[in-house]
């Protein structure tokens, strides 16, 4: 905008009204999306969390199939590790799978294992077999903004089922 002077040259510049509308609307503008935003990534974290440990999941019992033995999946309900051994303990890093962690920003509520017992906190282990079955596990996940998922593993199916929420076993 100019601005006269009083000798008849012009300055350009903003006035003090100018910059403070443009500064209200700016703080309105980050008032309303920023926790949208908080949202958006915090949801991004435990999606990204639940794709991670569907897929290692299915990678177990596919390694279980074709070494044709007993592994063992432990879930650390404290901390979110998920790592693998074989029937007797024993972890061959080279063949076997490295543990996975899941985001600070995504807790595991509980494991239900056989539709009966639930692990609140400690360890839980599902154990998948030779044949491609599985205990048949439920797996709960809670996001920062309280979002829900449930990891469903069935007792045959080689894919991990995803549910939005909080599903009880049958």
């Amino acid at each position: 905008m100019r601005m006269l002077k009083a000798g008849g040259s012009t300055s350009r510049g903003f006035t003090f009204i100018e910059i403070t509308m443009v500064l209200f609307i700016m703080g309105l503008f980050l008032t309303l999306s920023v926790p949208r935003l908080i949202s958006f990534v915090s949801s991004g974290e435990l999606a990204s969390s639940v794709s991670k440990l569907s897929v290692y999941i299915e990678h177990v019992r596919d390694l279980s199939m074709y070494r044709q033995e007993i592994l063992i999946l432990h879930c650390k309900l404290d901390n979110g590790t998920f790592r693998v051994t074989r029937s007797d303990g024993t972890v061959d890093n080279k063949s076997l799978l490295r543990p996975v962690t899941l985001s600070e920003s995504v807790k595991i509520i509980d494991i239900v294992l056989n539709g009966e017992e639930k692990i609140i906190d400690g360890e839980a282990r599902i154990v998948f077999y030779p044949g491609g079955k599985a205990n048949p596990s439920f797996i709960h996940l809670r996001g920062k903004e309280d979002e829900e998922i449930t990891l469903e593993i069935s007792y045959l199916s080689r894919n991990v089922k995803q549910h939005k929420g909080y599903i009880e076993a049958n």
